[in-house]
């Protein structure tokens, strides 16, 4: 966790999921480097992930989909039991037309890999404006 992690009720929480350290960085970097004025806490795995999700309140959840102890369609749907307004995105490598449309209803949006940091920075405020 780095990036903002000063608690102030004026920026939006953002919650990244993803088991690559590297991407989790990258992402936070992003933030830092394009000055995005987002309070960032990371998660390697979707059991963390639920875990800061009971323990803190967060405005967008953005996981990756294939993880090795839990993907990101079965947090996404554990998150929509515990959260049904939550918004999550998906980031992938794969093709998105692996995904049926009820796969699709989980999430808000969707960050294609690899990414540039204007493109993951506009779906984010995208998301966070629905």
């Amino acid at each position: 966790m780095t990036a903002k992690q000063t608690m102030n009720s004026n920026h939006k929480c953002i919650l990244i999921v993803d088991d690559e350290e590297q991407i989790r960085t990258l992402i936070i970097n992003i933030f830092d480097m394009m000055r995005a004025d987002y309070q960032v806490v990371t998660a390697p795995d979707g059991h963390l992930a639920i875990n800061r999700l009971m323990q803190q309140r967060f405005d967008l959840v953005l996981t990756d989909w294939h993880m090795d102890d839990m993907d990101g369609l079965e947090l996404a749907e554990i998150i929509r039991n515990m959260l049904p307004d939550m918004r999550i995105l998906l980031m992938t490598g794969s093709p998105l037309s692996n995904l049926d449309s009820k796969a699709k209803s989980l999430f808000v949006g969707w960050i294609e890999k690899p990414f540039t940091p204007i493109h993951i920075l506009d779906v984010i405020a995208k998301a966070l404006l629905n």
